[in-house]
């Protein structure tokens, strides 16, 4: 605050003053707490982005990894347990069942474009995978053939998964990047919105010390001075002692009133004064004349 802009400041009502400072602290923390609303919100709008649309998927593509590692598991358990074959061939169709459910799922979230080109890889993978491995798989274990599954299983279902995995593991790394970008945004944005809250709360605290102080100042200033010119008064009775007005707040117009005030009792105590030398010469012209005149009562007795 420079010297103009706290003379200015002089001439305003402390009233207004305070009403200002009240005002603009009041508007400050309306500030910073919107700010805090935009930022909690922002932070809860993100956190329920990366979840709908990339934790959630990246939920769903592990199911379908998973269950296709379990068919791989359950026909290798086939071979090892010929017996329990039709067993295996019941956990195989609810997987694939499970796959297909998570697969939709999957597909039901807002995709990217870098999503659907994935996603159409794997698809055609997938279809491939399922129509060309699992199917002769599941007719083998079904007829019970070992020889027809495990001839399945080496030239069909092995090429094919590391195929269907590969598009799969794509998928999942595309969902990783994405949901690090997400939170990327929402590390920046909450860096951005604390930087402000931290900028708002230094320059209302500033602002406010500085008004604070201009207004103490100019209170505690003339106060002072009017205090010592009526000490001094008091003191040593001289009325000629003024006290100079510092503005045109309440303090002004009270110091402006109290010279105007001291103005008037010295020009009554020099009116009383001028009367006092007035009677005092007729006093004197009075006494001349008693003299007079006893003088010539003396002068015609004689």
């Amino acid at each position: 605050m420079n010297i103009k802009e706290f003379c200015m400041l002089r001439n305003v009502k402390i009233s207004v003053r305070l009403l200002l400072l009240l005002g603009s602290l009041l508007a400050l923390s309306l500030v910073i707490g919107l700010v805090g609303l935009y930022a909690s919100g922002s932070a809860n709008n993100s956190l329920k982005t990366v979840y709908e649309e990339r934790l959630r998927p990246i939920v769903e593509l592990n199911l379908i990894m998973r269950g296709n590692l379990r068919n791989r598991v359950a026909m290798a358990n086939g071979l090892l347990q010929p017996d329990h074959m039709n067993e295996f061939v019941g956990v195989i169709e609810g997987n694939v069942a499970e796959s297909t459910k998570q697969w939709n799922a999957y597909m039901s979230n807002p995709l990217t474009e870098d999503d659907k080109v994935l996603a159409e890889k794997f698809n055609d993978a997938n279809v491939h995978f399922n129509e060309e491995g699992i199917k002769p798989a599941l007719a083998a274990m079904k007829s019970g053939d070992a020889d027809v599954l495990r001839k399945v299983q080496a030239e069909r279902i092995k090429p094919l998964f590391l195929k269907m995995n590969d598009a799969l593991e794509a998928l999942i790394a595309l969902q990783e990047k994405e949901a690090k970008r997400l939170y990327s945004l929402s590390d920046e944005t909450f860096r951005t919105m604390r930087m402000v809250s931290i900028a708002l709360i230094l320059v209302g605290s500033i602002s406010g010390i500085l008004f604070g102080l201009s207004i103490i100042s100019s209170v505690k200033r003339p106060v002072g001075e009017l205090h010592r010119v009526m000490v001094k008064m008091s003191s040593d009775g001289d009325l000629n002692t003024r006290v100079k007005v510092h503005g045109k707040d309440e303090i002004g117009e009270m110091a402006a009133a109290f010279n105007g005030l001291i103005s008037g009792f010295s020009e009554i105590i020099r009116q009383v004064n001028g009367s006092a030398e007035t009677v005092s010469a007729t006093a004197a012209r009075l006494s001349t004349s008693s003299a007079e005149i006893e003088h010539g009562s003396q002068a015609q007795s004689e």
